[in-house]
């Protein structure tokens, strides 16, 4: 596991960033020059985010943002605000997906467009899930995908030393114990999370556990297509966050 951040890895500390960057955008509403400068903060992180390369991490912060706007009531005046971001990011998202990102009008012949690079994703996925089956309690070991994705009858265009699916990579590299394990703690967090945050919806805490909850989930969403968890710094972060959700 390496320590520094690749484009994959800044989405996902974009897609935490954004919501609590809204989150301040919200507390200082009536104060002219603080709003001004955090819309321009959030313009800035939605621009970055868009400009990277990083598909997984928009659609799950379009995914996330919606999570939270079912899960606000009707008339919360934090919808006002949430609404036109769920919609940049849905927009981003659509763009994404019918290639019109700013790397394909670009020409890059190096970046995937997204039916290509979901196939690739699949097959490692099928790779792990191969090598699971042959070692199915404990799996080949902590980092090992990338003797799997080598070895293989599976063959894909790109070698990777990732599964680019965190629990594909737990199941093959640990086995059933291991994701067992990574699962059932994921589960609860993620179950005690939602119930803190109805807990609180009528409180004065609300909206800043909801952006909380918000990247948490959109973390989780891009982790099963990218390498994000794979990072520990970025992994730390989702566990941070999650601990400062039952904390306030």
């Amino acid at each position: 596991m390496w320590i520094y951040y690749g484009h994959n890895n800044i989405g996902t500390i974009l897609v935490f960033a954004i919501p609590l960057t809204f989150y301040l955008l919200k507390t200082y509403w009536h104060s002219f020059t603080r709003k001004v400068i955090l819309i321009f903060v959030v313009a800035l992180l939605l621009t970055q985010l868009f400009l990277a390369h990083i598909f997984a991490s928009v659609f799950a912060l379009a995914l996330s943002l919606g999570s939270a706007i079912l899960l606000l009531p009707k008339k919360s005046s934090s919808l006002k605000l949430i609404i036109p971001l769920f919609l940049v990011a849905a927009v981003m998202t659509v763009l994404w997906i019918f290639n019109f990102s700013p790397w394909a009008k670009a020409g890059f012949p190096s970046r995937d467009h997204l039916p290509s690079s979901l196939e690739r994703v699949l097959a490692y996925i099928q790779q792990a899930a191969d090598n699971a089956s042959t070692h199915l309690l404990l799996g080949t070991g902590p980092n090992t995908f990338g003797i799997v994705n080598k070895t293989s009858p599976i063959q894909t265009s790109r070698s990777t030393l990732f599964a680019h699916n965190f629990f594909a990579q737990t199941l093959s590299d640990m086995g059933v114990s291991g994701l067992f394990v990574s699962v059932g703690l994921i589960f609860s967090t993620f179950m005690y999370g939602i119930r803190e945050v109805k807990k609180r919806l009528h409180t004065k805490e609300a909206f800043l556990s909801l952006m909380l909850f918000t990247g948490m989930l959109a973390s989780f969403l891009s982790s099963l297509y990218e390498i994000d968890w794979q990072l520990p710094t970025v992994f730390l972060l989702f566990w941070i966050v999650s601990g400062i959700l039952t904390a306030v």
